[in-house]
């Protein structure tokens, strides 16, 4: 079985808080049987980032020092909704998706899977980010380079349901499964 390994906490991304924090809320919290101060310890061994080492060093003397560590890095780093900005940010800098490149392609729909899915957790289904349509526009918007009939652009007005409903993050995620789907039996 292979052992699982605790990431540091090295740079300000709130991607790689939430992987410091999965990986110790599945590896430290089964075992009710470990200590406030031992999981304050692994906690600090993680904490290469100078901001979260304060943080952490100065929830020392609490009598729950893991936990309180813990509240003060999510509210400083670990917000979902930091996270969610983050990706926004990402997938509006990503380069154009040129004619063909199918790559490029899927690691831009699978960025807007992370990314409603990040805002499912956050909102829920009906949250109003995750409804937002002028979002989408822009979001989609710097990826409209010509991609022949693969275009972003009109790949979403053809994919998505003919209905003058707007597009969503929800329904520009769903036409994308759709796509990735049926490329993926094409090239079988």
């Amino acid at each position: 079985m292979p052992k699982p390994q605790i990431p540091d906490f090295t740079t300000d991304s709130e991607k790689e808080f939430a992987n410091l924090k999965l990986a110790l809320d599945n590896l430290l919290e089964p075992y009710p049987e470990l200590t406030e101060k031992y999981k304050y310890h692994v906690l600090l061994e993680h904490l290469k980032l100078p901001e979260a080492q304060m943080i952490g060093q100065s929830c020392r003397h609490d009598p729950f020092p893991y936990t309180v560590a813990m509240q003060a890095l999510q509210l400083q780093c670990g917000q979902l909704h930091q996270l969610a900005r983050s990706e926004i940010a990402t997938i509006l800098t990503t380069p154009d998706v040129k004619s063909g490149d199918a790559r490029t392609f899927q690691s831009f729909a699978l960025r807007v899977h992370l990314l409603v899915s990040m805002l499912l957790s956050s909102e829920g289904p009906q949250g109003m980010e995750l409804n937002c349509c002028s979002h989408v526009n822009s979001v989609s918007c710097p990826n409209t380079t010509e991609m022949g009939s693969s275009n972003i652009s009109s790949y979403r007005e053809s994919s998505t349901p003919q209905v003058s409903t707007p597009t969503t993050y929800k329904t520009l995620m769903a036409g994308f499964k759709v796509k990735l789907s049926s490329s993926a039996c094409q090239t079988d």
